[in-house]
């Protein structure tokens, strides 16, 4: 049947990890590959691994996300819940570089929460938290509609134990726009540390950001942060939209479609950890006694 929607990443050794959707289970499951830099599959049959299927038919996995952490790789995904009440819901887990599973049990990031949790990036959290295993835990921000809330960006933390949630009930919320978001990517910009972006309907579609660490601390805007974000490109009546993102020594650099001048045209805009952004000046005037 088909495979579809495959993700990468590196795995340190000049190969790669692989995970896609297969829909030649019913539930459609997650499948994946450790492929080495000779391109050998390293996990069971070229055909690869079963890492995820649901137990019924309408528990349908997608939106995969994959990182490598050291010499284990970590995934997340989106599953549709049997509970229709509750709607799409993140699971996750992580994999040694021979395919065996860490935890035998995928965790259910959000569990039985109300609404849907969709489109989950997943990335360590670099901390050993309770000393109980020689790897780190989990931090997964993802899209939250509930209660007809407008759309956000949550984060669950789960530590090494693959069973404790930070917070301990419910999610942080990275961003709150107050007329919602229609997506987001995030990179890592430090140990424990992220920075998110998103497409922000609070004036027409805009930009704005926000870094936050596994502590649960928000750091934009400077001085006093808050779920509102800092705005990145925030022009009223201006589309903006299709925002990427890529870290880079000391921050992040975002860049996106814009339509200010009526035609689609691609922005970039360096975004430091600080929450500054560059400016640079055409022209200025100095002057003395």
């Amino acid at each position: 049947s088909e495979q579809r929607l495959p993700v990468l990443c590196e795995d340190g050794t000049h190969g790669f990890y692989c995970a896609w959707m297969n829909d030649g289970t019913i539930p459609t499951s997650v499948y994946g590959q450790h492929v080495d830099s000779t391109g050998t599959p390293l996990w069971t049959t070229s055909y690869g691994l079963n890492i995820y299927e649901g137990h019924t038919g309408a528990e349908n996995c997608k939106n995969i996300s994959i990182r490598r952490d050291g010499n284990e790789v970590m995934l997340a995904w989106e599953m549709t819940d049997i509970n229709t009440e509750d709607g799409q819901d993140i699971y996750a887990n992580r994999l040694a570089s021979n395919g065996s599973k860490i935890y035998a049990t995928s965790i259910a990031i959000t569990g039985e929460y109300p609404g849907d949790q969709t489109h989950p990036q997943v990335f360590s959290d670099d901390s050993t938290g309770t000393g109980l295993y020689p790897y780190s835990g989990l931090m997964v921000l993802f899209e939250n509609t509930y209660s007809g809330q407008p759309q956000q960006v949550s984060l669950i933390r789960t530590l090494d134990d693959g069973n404790t949630p930070v917070p301990s009930s419910g999610s942080y919320t990275v961003s709150y726009p107050s007329y919602g978001m229609n997506s987001f990517t995030a990179v890592k910009v430090g140990t424990g540390s992220l920075i998110a972006v998103w497409n922000d309907s609070r004036f027409d579609t805009t930009i704005y950001a926000q870094r936050v660490d596994r502590n649960l601390r928000p750091y934009f805007p400077r001085p006093s942060p808050s779920t509102w974000g800092l705005p990145v490109c925030a022009r009223t009546s201006t589309k903006s939209s299709q925002v990427v993102l890529a870290p880079r020594t000391n921050g992040a650099i975002a860049a996106w479609t814009d339509f200010r001048n009526g035609t689609a045209e691609i922005y970039a805009q360096l975004i430091f950890n600080d929450g500054t952004l560059p400016i640079e000046l055409s022209s200025f005037d100095l002057s003395g006694p």
